[in-house]
């Protein structure tokens, strides 16, 4: 399971389910929504696809560093599988963005690494 905390810039609330922002990224979750916009949160969560699931969220007092939750999220989510298939969909977006231009490949190379660190870390 990843968590994130930050503070909650967006709630929308429907009528089963919610969505907050938190770090500039979307994180629904089924019900009604236990926290409000302001509220400092840790979030537990999991990845379904390109949606982060909330699993619990909780308001806290005391946030950790980015860089930490960013390298425990990474060390969480070390499948080899999905990231192969993660890079290949990078490799194919690049390829889609590039394609046309006379970009030589380790260019094509750098800006699949950035776009591959960008999406998933």
């Amino acid at each position: 399971m990843l968590t994130e905390t930050g503070i909650v810039t967006a709630v929308k609330q429907h009528e089963n389910k919610y969505g907050v922002v938190v770090n500039k990224e979307w994180y629904g979750g089924f019900g009604q929504c236990p926290v409000q916009k302001g509220d400092k949160v840790k979030i537990d969560y999991k990845l379904n696809g390109k949606y982060k699931n909330i699993r619990s969220i909780e308001k806290t007092e005391n946030g950790e560093l980015k860089s930490d939750r960013v390298e425990e999220s990474i060390s969480q989510r070390s499948d080899p599988v999905v990231d192969d298939i993660h890079l290949q969909v990078c490799l194919k977006a690049a390829a889609q963005i590039l394609t046309g231009t006379k970009t030589p490949a380790t260019e094509v190379a750098k800006y699949t690494k950035e776009l591959l660190k960008e999406l998933w870390g």
